[in-house]
This record gives C-alpha cells, structure tokens and sequence, in this order.
C-alpha cells in the first residue's frame, strides 16, 4: 500500500530542493563564470529563444 509522507520528510524534502536550486543557479550565472556579452546570436540585437523542460519522479515504494 501506498503510505503518505511524514511532514518531516516533506519539509525535508522541500529543503533539498531549495539547495539544489540555488546550487543550479550559483552554478550557472555566477558572476565569475558568467559573462553577458557571449550570447548565441549573429547580432546582439537578435532575440533568443530559450526552452527549458524538467521532469519530476518520486519513487513511493519498492517491493
């Protein structure tokens, strides 16, 4: 049968998410690393589209 998490594990849970989050971004637009002006562009008047997709799975039990 399926059980429902504790609270604990959910706050637990939402305060990994919360670091892997500001990890992701420290890692991706930290201003050491990071520079605005290389962009993928001919122009830099040219737009950008960006598209970003994410997926979520969580195993409740195995056996």
């Amino acid at each position: 049968s399926l059980l429902a998490p504790a609270p604990d594990h959910i706050v637990l849970w939402n305060c990994r998410v919360a670091n892997a989050e500001e990890k992701l971004m420290d890692d991706l637009l930290n201003k050491t690393r990071y520079n605005n002006l290389i962009r993928p562009a001919t122009s830099s008047s040219q737009l950008i589209s960006i598209k970003l997709q994410l997926s979520l799975a969580q195993l409740i039990s195995v056996g």
